[in-house]
């Protein structure tokens, strides 16, 4: 396989012009996107189940070269296609079936063919779930302050719950669902049940008072996607997340109602705080640092 071969590779046009959405084609350069490797763990990128098939065919026979194989059993393919009709056709390399998924775990995120994070959000609302669960003992426990369980709080079920938040596309209706969770643990850990929450009239913002940080989840959220846009903005040039975020496809995008990207919610957020010329602000980490912590601020 020739890896320079354009048709086995997924192409895109970049400009870093510091304008997320601004196209222009005489200012932009075109760039294949490459394999990602971590550690143990490969990700093939191409353009078609046929150029997916060559080079899964090509990683399997260098890695032989070297020695290594490939643990078919859990390597998986999956088409983020708008049209995913091949989704359930399987590859077959040197006699091994490669199953076809419509999403699968990578780095400790749950990435979906969709380009959705729902499944996401559901997953890490079931692990937080499970790790505030086994922390019950220091939550009930009346000789620890509210700031102990806070600090235990944050560094073992907030992080599990918004691990790799900062890049999801999310939705309104899953903020909703963070928020949701996070008011839960806080009457339990409180002791305040929705009953007496309603009897004696405690707003979900009081519930926060009470417990010493005022900030809601989705409104962290958003902060931590502001910092992660800063971090890309100072990287070098020649990093692929920086050239990621100021690329796109060559194809049109689908009409009536196209998904929600991440950088729609960006625009949003930067349009929520009045930030015009953000990429020369972002150059400065503590200035964005603190543009970013408003948005988690109580409005």
């Amino acid at each position: 396989m020739d890896k320079h071969n354009p048709d086995l590779k997924v192409q895109f046009r970049y400009c870093l012009n510091g304008n997320l959405f601004n196209r222009p084609r005489s200012l932009s350069q075109l760039e294949s996107a490459p394999d990602l490797e971590f550690a143990d763990d490969a990700v093939l990128i191409t353009p078609s189940r046929q150029a997916g098939d060559v080079a899964l065919h090509a990683f399997a026979d260098v890695a032989t070269s070297f020695g290594l194989s490939v643990n078919f059993s859990n390597t998986k393919c999956t088409n983020c296609s708008v049209s995913a009709d091949s989704i359930s056709l399987p590859l077959s390399v040197h006699g091994h079936q490669v199953e076809s998924v419509s999403a699968f775990n990578y780095l400790g995120s749950l990435l979906s063919s969709s380009g959705r994070c729902s499944a996401e959000v559901d997953r890490r609302l079931a692990c937080a779930a499970r790790a505030f669960g086994a922390l019950q003992c220091i939550f009930r426990d009346k000789n620890l302050s509210i700031k102990t369980k806070r600090l235990v709080f944050s560094a073992c079920v907030l992080s599990t719950l918004l691990y790799g938040g900062e890049c999801w596309p999310i939705l309104r209706r899953d903020e909703d669902r963070l928020d949701v969770f996070y008011h839960q643990c806080l009457r339990a850990v409180l002791g305040v049940s929705r009953q007496a929450q309603k009897d004696q009239h405690l707003s979900n913002a009081d519930l926060r008072e009470r417990w010493g940080d005022v900030t809601k989840v989705s409104d962290l959220l958003r902060a931590r996607r502001l910092q992660w846009l800063g971090h890309v903005a100072r990287m070098p040039d020649g990093r692929l997340p920086k050239k990621l975020l100021f690329a796109w496809l060559p194809q049109t995008r689908p009409a009536h109602g196209p998904r929600l990207r991440w950088k729609d919610r960006i625009v949003d957020n930067l349009k929520q705080l009045g930030v015009t010329d953000w990429y020369e602000k972002a150059q400065d980490r503590v200035e964005w640092r603190k543009i970013s912590r408003m948005l988690s601020r109580p409005t």
